[in-house]
């Protein structure tokens, strides 16, 4: 990538400055060129990694500010060559003006409408998940065409529900604008307007894409049933060991107590067993055996059908949640407002738990930051959490599926 002069500036005053103060981020360099979305002489402007102004050489007056609130975030004549870059990524009602020997070359208010508009989403399925029902909603508003940048085994399932949109692993030369929808702990002022810890996941894709408007279900066409008896799922495991649930015996007991109800019980994770921190998850005795690398689709297509999903706050529920299948959640280690609120939650909040939200720390750096490792404390917030805690919430679940069922045939008959 040639040199380039960069100056970042920032529309929460935290941050001002040149490329001396800043290095470029990956996002800046996965933009790639300023693209040709707004020409006009020799500037060029685009919205795919924030604001991005190219500016040709000294003498331009640039003006940049809230096409709202009439906010100036930046003013300023170039001395040089260089490429104005805004640190934030979000979604701000750009009002952009340049002029040139005293004279407005460039006045233009930022407007997706009819454009292409880039989605990055990062490798975790739990936050692509959270943040795609928010595409519908934004391409109903806007209208153009919306690609996305995703892991690949996520692409068939996004298709499937999406089929209008495109795929691309770098934002496309001829889009107007991108937005980066992630979870972030660190820098979480750059991608989001307010610090991800303290966000609902669910609510994150509107504050980013700045919609008013609350995500959609997305439509999910269910493919053949290929169980005949009832059933539920339930995923022990999820993306850090550290977020199971370790109650010695909970899940035999949870499983025993389903095949007597008459379910029968299959386990989706990905692996049988895994181990860290001196903690094992391993597929529970009694549940059939479905883990295993199976396509998404197939993943989405076998819990459509099942009666509910018990697991953690993982991909897999966040899977269970968009194809229509109730999910009862296990686990303290984000707080209870923090996945989507129509789970039904088993945590307790007496106990320490909630650090994945806790601004203060950074869940990356190491897990149940506040307990020591070799006390009795250590996961507490899951750890001891009871069979029946976990029992009550399926007795919830139960008893709502039968009221709806009821109204359901009350409607039938009026």
């Amino acid at each position: 990538m040639a040199e380039v002069n960069i100056r970042y500036f920032s529309c929460t005053d935290q941050f001002t400055g040149t490329r001396a103060d800043f290095q470029l981020t990956p996002l800046d360099l996965a933009a790639g060129r300023v693209k040709d979305a707004v020409v006009a002489g020799d500037l060029r402007l685009d919205f795919c990694c924030g604001l991005r102004l190219e500016v040709p050489g000294p003498g331009y007056h640039i003006l940049i500010r809230d096409a709202e609130t009439g906010r100036v975030f930046y003013e300023g004549v170039s001395d040089r060559a260089e490429r104005l870059v805004s640190l934030e990524k979000y979604f701000i009602p750009w009002q952009v003006e340049a002029k040139f020997g005293g004279r407005h070359i460039l006045r233009h208010r930022f407007n997706p409408a009819g454009r292409k508009v880039h989605f990055s989403f990062n490798a975790a399925m739990g936050d692509t998940l959270a943040f795609l029902p928010y595409l519908p909603v934004y391409r109903k508003i806007y209208g153009g065409q919306l690609s996305a940048g995703m892991e690949a085994g996520l692409q068939d399932f996004a298709r499937r529900c999406c089929p209008w949109l495109e795929f691309s692993e770098l934002v496309p030369e001829d889009a107007y604008a991108a937005f980066y929808c992630m979870f972030m702990s660190k820098g979480a002022h750059v991608l989001a307007p307010l610090d991800s810890r303290e966000i609902p996941l669910w609510q994150m894709g509107r504050l980013i894409m700045g919609l008013t408007q609350a995500r959609t279900r997305l439509p999910w066409p269910r493919g053949q049933r290929k169980i005949r008896e009832p059933y539920v799922c339930i995923a022990v495991q999820a993306s850090d060991v550290a977020k199971t649930w370790q109650y010695p015996g909970g899940w035999e007991e949870i499983v025993k107590g389903l095949r007597q109800l008459g379910y029968r019980v299959l386990c989706i994770d990905r692996e049988r067993e895994n181990s860290d921190y001196g903690l094992t998850a391993r597929m529970p005795e009694g549940a059939e055996d479905y883990t295993g690398s199976h396509p998404l689709v197939e993943r989405a297509d076998l819990l459509s059908h099942a009666e509910f999903f018990i697991g953690l706050g993982s991909g897999l529920a966040w899977l269970a949640n968009i194809v229509g299948c109730p999910v009862v959640m296990i686990g303290g280690f984000s707080r209870p407002w923090c996945e989507f609120p129509e789970a039904y939650r088993v945590g307790n909040v007496r106990l320490c738990n909630g650090c994945f939200n806790d601004p203060e720390l950074d869940y990356k750096e190491g897990v149940c930051q506040r307990q020591p490792h070799a006390g009795e404390n250590f996961l507490m917030c899951s750890r001891l959490l009871s069979p029946r805690e976990v029992w009550r919430a399926i007795t919830e679940l139960l008893q709502d599926k039968v009221e709806a069922e009821n109204a359901l045939r009350e409607t039938g008959r009026t």
